[in-house]
């Protein structure tokens, strides 16, 4: 008898279009008949796929994932949704206790703004009141995306968990943790944002990133987390460390922090940082307290302990 071999059928990822002149109960399948909304493409999409974003101000609809927390958008599957010309171009908009986007398990989204973005004020406090601009599982990964004026009411004002790459977080609120919440963040800027503790990021990974202008009651910039290569600029903090509190970093540069206790640093491991211009109004002008190794302070100022105390 003769044996049969079955080849395997090879799986093509398909391409998904969404426009503001759509239509949701179009195929999606071509620019001639987009789609009118981003969550009809992603419902319609398979694992792999791409939809993609035409320019516009998406602001309409929502989905719940978690508790009673809705979700602008909720990418629930492992597919990639890409804007055609990038964040100046291209907004998903929260607004009324609703948050921009769900990112989910190994899930990208590439090229929005993410704006106005809530949480709500009761429930559980990470899945329903953490997250206002984005919400990740820890697999998923946000690329050139902007995160602007969102809020939360627990942790992660901008983003809570995920991956982002080349991304801004400006002008962004957390109300008690970080406005970027244990998320890895590589090559992004973090300006302007607010929390009581860690006004830029909370318990982050931050590589190559730029860090400025932040204001926070604890880590001005960071409140704890690990920072490779980044600037932390001109970040204020009303009680301790102006720039990071209890955070480990390598080859950073810190200048013209400001904080009543370690304008730079407080509690921190620094190696091969350099000080400069950081302020204190009581004690550590660079840093309060923690361990330096081959750093550089100079220029410095404090009523007590000029560079480190």
């Amino acid at each position: 008898a003769g044996l049969m071999v079955l080849a395997a059928v090879p799986s093509f990822a398909a391409d998904w279009f969404v426009a503001t002149n759509g239509d949701d109960a179009a195929s999606g399948l071509d620019w001639d008949h987009p789609k009118a909304t981003i969550q009809a493409a992603i419902d319609a999409a398979a694992t792999n796929d791409t939809v993609w974003v035409s320019n516009g101000l998406y602001s309409t609809g929502e989905r719940i994932i978690h508790g009673a927390m809705p979700n602008r958008i909720a990418l629930t599957k492992p597919l990639t949704v890409q804007s055609v010309n990038g964040p100046a171009e291209t907004t998903i908009n929260g607004l009324n206790s609703v948050r921009c986007a769900y990112v989910g398990a190994n899930a990208t989204l590439s090229g929005f703004t993410l704006s106005g973005g809530t949480t709500l004020s009761s429930g559980d406090q990470y899945l329903e009141r953490s997250g206002g601009g984005a919400w990740c599982e820890p697999s998923a990964l946000l690329t050139n995306c902007v995160l602007t004026g969102n809020t939360a009411s627990v942790a992660g004002g901008a983003v809570y968990h995920g991956t982002l790459r080349n991304c801004t977080l400006t002008g962004n609120s957390g109300f008690f943790f970080g406005t970027a919440y244990e998320a890895t963040l590589i090559d992004c800027t973090l300006a302007g944002n607010s929390a009581s503790e860690g006004g830029a990021a909370e318990l982050c990974t931050l590589t190559g990133c730029t860090v400025s202008n932040n204001t926070a009651t604890w880590g001005g910039g960071v409140y704890w987390g690990t920072l490779s290569n980044c600037t932390l600029v001109g970040n204020s903090a009303l009680a301790h460390a102006g720039g990071a509190y209890a955070a480990t970093l390598t080859d950073c540069t810190i200048i013209s922090n400001s904080a009543p206790l370690g304008g730079g640093t407080f509690f921190s491991t620094a190696t091969r940082c350099t000080y400069t211009g950081n302020t204190a109004a009581q004690d550590g002008g660079g840093t309060y307290h923690g361990t330096l190794t081959e750093c550089t302070l100079w220029g410095n100022s404090a009523s007590n302990g000029a560079g480190a105390c």
